[in-house]
């Protein structure tokens, strides 16, 4: 039989595979999934709403950049803990529902997904 000669790239490339399949192990796919919906939406929100905002804030200094940014920021970091609360509740909801090992599988999945992900663009 014969020897399996693995490079330090291979190992390391291997550990990272481990470690992220086992991360979606520990925390499950709501746990993963919930964070990342929750950026993607204050994302979105302060994109397009942060401009509705403007008017409100043009008192804290003269230069538009600071007051955009100050709107950019307020709007996002509030949708974000918004859509993130919600999520935990629906989080909370599904766990009824779905039991906690399918849960489990699910994140194998997604923290599989991401190290390939990972692996690929490195």
């Amino acid at each position: 039989m014969e020897s399996i000669h693995l490079s330090a790239y291979d190992i390391v490339i291997a550990g990272i595979v481990v470690l992220f399949l086992a991360r979606g192990i520990w925390l499950g796919m709501l746990r993963q999934v919930i964070p990342l919906l929750a950026l993607y939406l204050g994302y979105l929100a302060a994109s397009r709403y942060h401009d509705q905002l403007f008017p409100f804030l043009k008192n804290i200094s003269d230069n538009p950049k600071v007051v955009f940014l100050a709107a950019y920021v307020i709007t996002f970091a509030l949708t974000y803990v918004v859509a993130f609360l919600f999520g935990k509740a629906l989080g909370r909801v599904i766990q009824i529902t779905i039991t906690p090992w399918f849960d489990r599988i699910l994140g194998a999945f997604l923290g599989l997904a991401k190290a390939l992900i990972l692996v690929i663009l490195v």
